[in-house]
């Protein structure tokens, strides 16, 4: 190695230093409380070292941005969910993947983009949109596999594979947040959990019955099929088959009230219906259960 290669791999060296330093640091203690001296000392460098390389913190910040997103493409190319056959396989497989990565101290495992997009968004454009690159760009791996799936499932939703790609993100930085909040992982991972259980809601591999227990409201054979018609048609749109025994032309009416009147039950949907009114459904008419097949 000549003079001149030893000391542009020394300067590369250096730099490298910096911005991990830069990863730690910021994540540890936010983008504004972070000194250039904090990251000096983290790196174990000069401040005349980091101004040879930084004209300034927010320089540093923009280029750590970039540098956690080359270390985030080659961390996530390589994973093992990327060998799975299935794209729904390697979605949910992601999803495990990042709970893995709840490991070791808060600064290990949050985001760098995450943390400091939450203080900059406003003061440094040029910040948040790296910010945006790092979060939108690691979402963009996801597109494929969801429309992959989406395609060999015959799905045809109202959402869109990237509007379900950063729902996920949304929820893992919230999850971060979280984390942060009680300072510990637990709560991110119990997040993880709930959209992993999402993720397999939305592609049909749980089966859901009783329809009450999803609405946590008793469903009656008094109230028609009309009542919850766009509850209805959203299962069908993802690929349910809905039975039920009601008989709309059966005469809907309940039991004496206490006032020894007789009321009409409207079809107006069960949400509609008032605390009071589904006490007296739920004593006086006997709750009948939807079955919702898998296709």
């Amino acid at each position: 190695m000549t003079p001149t290669e030893t000391k542009l791999e020394s300067k590369h060296e250096s730099k490298t230093r910096f911005l991990n330093a830069a990863l730690h640091v910021i994540r540890a203690k936010g983008y504004s409380a972070t000194r250039i001296e904090d990251i000096c000392e983290a790196a174990g460098l000069t401040k005349g070292s980091f101004f040879h390389h930084f004209d300034c913190k927010e320089a540093l910040a923009l280029d750590a941005a970039d540098y956690w997103i080359e270390g985030s493409e080659a961390l996530f190319a390589s994973a093992p969910y990327r060998y799975h056959a299935d794209p729904l396989d390697r979605l949910l497989a992601y999803v495990d993947f990042r709970k893995a990565l709840l490991s070791g101290e808060l600064p290990d495992f949050t985001c760098l983009a995450g943390t400091m997009v939450q203080e900059v968004y406003d003061t440094h454009p040029a910040l948040r949109e790296a910010c945006n690159r790092c979060i939108t760009g690691h979402a963009g791996i996801l597109v494929p596999d969801i429309e992959e799936a989406v395609r060999q499932r015959g799905m045809h939703p109202e959402w869109t594979a990237e509007s379900l790609a950063l729902y996920t993100q949304a929820t893992i930085q919230g999850a971060f947040i979280l984390a942060k909040a009680t300072h510990g992982a637990e709560v991110a991972a119990q997040c993880i959990d709930h959209l992993r259980r999402y993720l397999e809601l939305l592609f049909n591999l749980r089966t859901v019955t009783p329809l009450g227990a999803i609405l946590h409201i008793p469903y009656c054979r008094y109230v028609v099929n009309a009542a919850l018609l766009d509850f209805r048609n959203l299962l069908v749109s993802h690929g349910y088959t809905v039975f039920d025994a009601i008989d709309t032309g059966e005469q809907r009416r309940l039991g004496p009230t206490r006032s020894g009147r007789r009321q009409e039950l409207d079809l107006d949907p069960l949400c509609r219906i008032g605390a009071q009114r589904m006490r007296r459904v739920e004593r006086r008419i006997q709750h009948e259960t939807i079955i919702l097949i898998k296709p």
